[in-house]
């Protein structure tokens, strides 16, 4: 029950992607995923124009390097929510830093406010995004290893963006 009563008068939910965050969604409450699976519309990223996600960044041990954000999403498409599958290729998943998920925080505060403005950075980061997203529904379409239908555009944080533009190439 104090979980519903949190979820019903917080200004916003900050979750992991796990079943709690849904809770939030109960009462039309703005959801904020940290350490989501960059997939589009997966692994616990959010739903509604008001909500936000921060992904984890996938380093792949054996190129020495981390994906990008399409070779995270195609990466998914094969391994999905099971940890060892990923492990078994030589990636590790690595979950949000403190300074990551508080400038999360901050944006979304700033962005329920009415305070946050985009700079012509952030709206040049956040169109590739949306161009990355738009191939990837393309290639998912008829690719056999995506059983989970089709991609939902998320409002990935551009502080997030900013900080890790390595995602967009």
């Amino acid at each position: 029950f104090n979980d519903l009563y949190i979820a019903s008068k917080c200004e916003f939910f900050v979750s992991s992607a796990s079943g709690i965050m849904f809770m939030a969604t109960l009462f039309a409450k703005p959801i904020l995923v940290v350490n989501s699976m960059p997939y589009f519309g997966y692994g616990g990223t959010p739903y509604t124009a008001n909500d936000l996600y921060i992904p984890r960044k996938y380093y792949d041990v054996n190129r020495k390097r981390y994906l990008s954000l399409r070779e995270a999403v195609i990466l998914d498409l094969q391994c999905l929510v099971w940890t060892d599958r990923y492990e078994k290729m030589g990636i590790q998943l690595i979950d949000n830093t403190p300074e990551e998920i508080v400038a999360a925080i901050q944006e979304m505060l700033e962005r329920l406010s009415g305070r946050w403005h985009d700079t012509v950075e952030d709206k040049k980061n956040y169109e590739r995004y949306m161009e990355i997203y738009h191939q990837m529904e393309i290639e998912t379409v008829d690719n056999p290893d995506n059983w989970m239908g089709g991609l939902i555009p998320c409002r990935i944080a551009s502080s997030y963006l900013r900080n890790n533009l390595y995602l967009l190439a």
